[in-house]
């Protein structure tokens, strides 16, 4: 699907358990993410997100120090 000029793709289409703030992405109310790129796979594409990382140290306040 494309949007304001960017690509996006269905949540549904990406594998695997998609989280956002502890929930799962589609309850959280989301169903397209927006799309970078593709990575070819065999005869197929994968589409490469474009969703900014997030910090993988937990905060002092998240982990209650």
């Amino acid at each position: 699907m494309k949007f304001q000029g960017k690509e996006f793709v269905d949540a549904a289409q990406i594998p695997g358990v998609v989280m956002m703030n502890g929930q799962p992405y589609g309850e959280a109310g989301g169903h397209w993410f927006p799309v970078k790129g593709a990575i070819r796979c065999g005869t197929g594409f994968v589409p490469v997100l474009d969703i900014p990382m997030m910090d993988e140290q937990p905060s002092r306040k998240a982990a209650g120090a």
